[in-house]
């Protein structure tokens, strides 16, 4: 009996033994692969709602979480603004906390390639700390590349508002001369041409007219006052006695003939618009005939009477003065006197508003009987913005003209409604200054002293590289500066320091050409000033490239580079940097669009926001202006942070808000194909790179924006092996693991990720216009850095808590510095956070204690009965078999106990037999009982 019993406790100990070493061991083994296999689909079944993805969970397509944000305010800012030198004085604001609430929708699911697209729209709402209204003076992002980009905008604005105001300059004169000029040669030819008919010829006319003219001056007082003066006791003639004059040589040349001595196509006939006024125009006559015997080359009669035809010679090679003189009186009486009928030589002219109207129609072909809508259209003024085509703002840089044709050029039924003219009027009136404008319509330089003719262009031209042909002088917005370079600041710069005089084709290079200051590559330009070397380039084209060289920035080489000699080379390095993009361009962009100008703040360096609108959305009129209208209230939005719509852009054109877009579009793995891990992201609104750092970015910054893949960033699982994370789009982080550690007991692995302040430069994702400007030092100096902890669960391998904070930067130091070495930390100030985290819960992680970690356990896997059918009801059978050994080991003991109480301690000593026979059904009524069946 004892061998049975000793039999039943050796199965038990057998039973419990395989239990551990071959149930267990294959039980908590296969829960490794168990929970990898399901969560090889998770990111599906997170999304999907059915087996086909037809429908989606709810709590996928719209989910809630919190973000906290910190702001550094420029406390001194109206210090700083008074003085830029200022040392800056930063207080942080926050925490500001909102609730994202992330809108998803489905685009496609490819079970075949294992990928889910959807769209994810967020909205933000403050939802507590510090209140969002807050406001918060800091760096205008914009500004710099404003200021960059606009260099070579204004510039070409500065070079066309030249023009304009050489074209206001010659409406003006058109008006006030030119008219005059025009009805008396008009007057005088019509004259000319009746007289003819009546004396046969228009030479017997002309002479008719010209004594006329002479006994009508020969009769006034003043005539006959210088007369008696020139005679000795009131009889006696002297040399400056004069008597009538001889016309009977005709003045056919005076009338019809004459032109410009330097250039034959510009005629100055009395007949001509501007001959009249070439004619007077230089001057009255002399005094006496002595005076044109002292000076004949510079006295106006003997100047006058050259040109028109009309000089009396004694021989071949001397004049006779006092018939050139008197002949000069009866001219200058002749045509002066017609000329003051037709409101020539009246200063007063544009005070009667109805001689305004006149003359404007007779210039432009439109004639506005408004006369507050014409006086609006010639002189008035908005403020200090020039709304008139004759008037400039107080700088002389801005000229209505301009801004008109600009507007009619696009809107011409707005300048029509804005001025209250004509639609036929706005065209009139377009074709006339546009040809001023254009350089299509050419200016006498005679009425000058020159010769030729001058066009808008010319001038351009003229007065950019040399001295102003109208005035002499030089222009402030030149390479002369005003007439500094040459006086003194040339000599500073190592040159020579002479006046700069270039041609025009040089000119025309300067500005238009392929290094043209006025184009794209002024900021090649600029880039060259603030770092002292050029872009990669191509060293024999100089056109920017990938893998170029980069050569030293100097005198030198703007030399070699525009074709011109380094005095004007210096000269060309001082206005595009020194005057325009140092010192004019800040004050324009100021002062156009600037809140004093516009209502909105902007262009200025410093800029204070509420941080809803730094986050969300402020509106930028300089933005506005270049998508299409400053004034259109749907233009110019930016923001730090994508919000559904932009913050503050509700009006009455978008009720609802400007939108920022349809959302972002991601592809994700969903595990159902091996070739992708589950979660990870494939794509972002259709590309596997950074929207920032694309190959095409690469090749638009000459390979110094990398290109950076998106692709296998992590979507909620770290495999421990090449694992990347994609960190708000600004970089991409591989993450380290550390010691371990517990989310709420649940045992984890720790990876973190960090990016120091001073290395990740975003320049290139805030501005992204791919070009220059993305890599030019200094536009937006700010840097991203990071710090990221994840928990990870070992077997799932799912990241079940994690927290990050984020710091943007910027580089304080000046454009130059940050032109020449990268930044330390010290030279870094944090401008904003965001602090953002969260993890599964108690009850999460309870589950995933139970299912994962407990059921890992070799003894113990089995006592959470968390098994059915699918595998095989292991931890019920673990258990069946757990207690089949615990009784079989009992009933083994029991049984020995049993056997030695009634047994003879002498061997062979035998009991009742009946006794043996009772315990024998003892045994086999309890192995009956716990199912045993040996």
């Amino acid at each position: 009996m004892a061998n049975k019993n000793t039999v039943f406790i050796v199965v038990g100990v057998l039973l419990a033994a395989f239990n551990i070493a071959v149930v267990g061991t294959v039980a908590t083994g296969a829960v490794e692969g168990a929970v990898q296999s399901a969560f090889q689909t998770h990111t599906k079944d997170t999304i999907c709602a059915n087996d086909d993805c037809s429908e989606v969970n709810e709590d996928w397509a719209t989910s809630s979480s919190e973000r906290s944000y910190y702001a550094w305010d420029l406390v001194n800012y109206e210090d700083v603004l008074a003085n830029p030198m200022t040392e800056q004085q930063f207080e942080q604001v926050g925490p500001v906390v909102y609730e994202i609430t992330a809108e998803r929708t489905l685009v496609e699911h490819d079970a075949e390639a294992g990928t889910i697209s959807y769209t994810e729209v967020k909205s933000f709402t403050w939802a507590g700390g510090t209140p969002s209204n807050a406001e918060v003076t800091n760096l205008n992002i914009l500004f710099e590349p404003q200021r960059v980009g606009a260099t070579a905008t204004f510039i070409g604005i500065v070079a066309s508002m030249t023009q304009a105001g050489f074209a206001a300059g010659m409406i003006e004169n058109d008006m006030e001369v030119g008219v005059p000029s025009q009805r008396t040669a008009s007057d005088l030819d019509s004259t000319l041409v009746d007289l003819a008919t009546t004396l046969s010829n228009e030479q017997v006319a002309s002479k008719n007219m010209a004594m006329q003219a002479y006994a009508t001056w020969n009769s006034t007082s003043e005539a006959s006052a210088v007369y008696n003066m020139t005679l000795i006791n009131g009889s006696e003639e002297t040399v400056n006695t004069w008597s009538e004059p001889d016309f009977s040589d005709g003045l056919e040349f005076a009338f019809r003939q004459a032109d410009d001595p330097g250039d034959s196509s510009v005629s100055i006939s009395l007949d001509s618009k501007w001959g009249p006024a070439v004619f007077l125009g230089l001057g009255n006559p002399g005094s006496s005939i002595s005076d044109l015997m002292a000076n004949p080359e510079g006295n106006p009669s003997m100047v006058r009477a050259t040109l028109f035809g009309y000089l009396a010679m004694q021989n071949e090679t001397i004049p006779d003065f006092a018939e050139t003189f008197v002949r000069d009186q009866a001219m200058y009486a002749l045509v002066g006197g017609v000329f003051a009928s037709k409101g020539g030589g009246d200063a007063n002219w544009a005070d009667d508003m109805d001689e305004v109207e006149d003359r404007f129609y007779e210039v432009s072909g439109s004639r506005i009987s408004n006369h507050d809508s014409l006086y609006d259209l010639l002189w008035g003024m908005d403020g200090g913005t020039p709304r008139g085509i004759l008037v400039s703002d107080s700088g002389g840089i801005m000229w209505g003209l301009g801004l008109i044709l600009s507007t009619a050029l696009e809107n011409p039924f707005a300048v029509m409604l804005d001025y209250n003219i004509g639609i036929s009027d706005v065209a009139k009136i377009g074709e006339y200054g546009g040809n001023w404008l254009l350089g299509n319509t050419d200016h006498p330089m005679i009425l000058n002293g020159g010769s030729g003719t001058l066009n808008a262009t010319e001038y351009l031209y003229a007065q950019f590289a040399g001295p102003d042909p109208l005035t002499g002088g030089f222009s402030s917005a030149s390479l002369n500066v005003g007439g500094i370079w040459g006086a003194f600041l040339g000599n500073t710069y190592s040159v020579s320091g002479d006046d700069v005089v270039l041609s025009y084709s040089e000119v025309e290079n300067i500005l238009y050409g392929p290094m043209g200051i006025t184009t794209a590559a002024a900021v090649g330009f600029l880039y060259g000033e603030v770092t002292g070397h050029t872009l990669p380039v191509d060293p024999i084209t100089m056109v920017p490239q990938t893998g170029g060289v980069e050569l030293e920035w100097n005198t030198a080489l703007v030399s070699q580079i525009y074709g011109i000699d380094e005095n004007s080379a210096a000269a060309l390095r001082y206005f595009v940097y020194e005057l325009m993009f140092n010192t004019q361009i800040p004050n324009l962009l100021g002062s156009l669009f600037g809140e004093e100008a516009t209502g909105f703040p902007g262009a200025t360096k410093w800029v204070s926001h509420t941080v809803d609108q730094w986050l969300f959305g402020w509106r930028d009129p300089l933005m506005a202006s270049i998508e299409g209208n400053q004034n259109n209230l749907t233009y110019g939005w930016q923001s730090l942070e994508t919000n559904k719509t932009y913050f503050g852009s509700v009006s009455q054109h978008a009720p609802n808000g400007v939108s920022t877009g349809d959302g972002t579009l991601y592809k994700v793995c969903t595990g159902e194909n091996p070739d992708c891990d589950t979660g990870e992201t494939l794509e972002q609104d259709g590309s596997p790179y950074l929207a920032w750092r694309t190959p095409e970015m690469e090749e638009d910054t000459y390979g110094m924006i990398g290109n950076e893949s998106l692709a296998g960033t992590s979507g909620g699982f770290i495999t421990g092996e090449g694992d990347l994370l994609n960190l708000g789009d600004y970089a991409i982080c591989s993450p380290l693991q550390q010691a371990d550690s517990d989310h709420l007991g649940l045992l984890t692995e720790t990876w973190t990720c960090h990016i120091d302040g001073n290395e990740r430069l975003i320049q290139g994702k805030l501005i992204n216009s791919h070009s220059a400007l993305d890599i030019f030092p200094g536009a937006v100096p700010i840097y991203f850095a990071a710090d990221v902890e994840l928990k990870v669960q070992p077997t799932a391998r799912i990241i079940v808590a994690g927290a990050s904070e984020s710091y943007f930067y910027i580089d304080m130091r000046p454009m130059h510095e940050q032109g020449s070495s990268s930044p330390e930390m010290s030279d870094m100030q944090a401008v904003f956070k965001i602090e953002s985290g969260g993890g599964a819960d108690a009850e999460t992680v309870e589950l995933m204690q139970s299912g994962i970690v407990d059921n890992q356990k070799q003894f113990t896997y089995w006592t959470n009965f968390d098994t059915d059918g699918g595998s095989f009801f292991i931890d019920q059978v673990t258990a069946a078999i757990y207690l089949g050994a615990i009784v079989l080991v009992i009933m083994g003991v029991l049984g020995i106990i049993r056997s030695g109480a009634t047994e003879s301690p002498a061997l062979g000593a035998t009991e009742d037999e009946t006794e043996t026979e009772k315990a024998d059904e003892v045994d086999d009524d309890l192995l009956n009982q716990t199912g045993g069946d040996f």
